[in-house]
């Protein structure tokens, strides 16, 4: 999965390199006890959609995080927008 749009760190230190997918399933990894964790995309100014829908603000690097997290999820919970559309 690691093609396309390269995926920088910025926090806490920030990374010389390219984030693959084995170094992104390294930082977000499984925890050791249940825990909820949240991933969603914003602009700038705080906004959640464009046009009603989140996919405008959406890329790849976005896309490619997020498929990486439903693989590492136990569970998921999806929004009733999202299911409806």
């Amino acid at each position: 999965m690691s093609v396309g749009i390269p995926i920088g760190r910025i926090w806490p230190v920030p990374a010389a390199e390219s984030l693959t997918d084995a170094m992104l399933t390294e930082l977000y990894g499984r925890a050791d006890q249940p825990h909820l964790r949240v991933n969603f995309v914003s602009s700038l100014d705080g906004a959640v959609s464009v046009d009603g829908y989140s996919g405008g603000l959406s890329g790849e690097p976005d896309k490619r995080v997020f498929g990486l997290l439903r693989m590492l999820c136990d569970a998921l919970v999806v929004a009733a927008g999202t299911l409806r559309h």
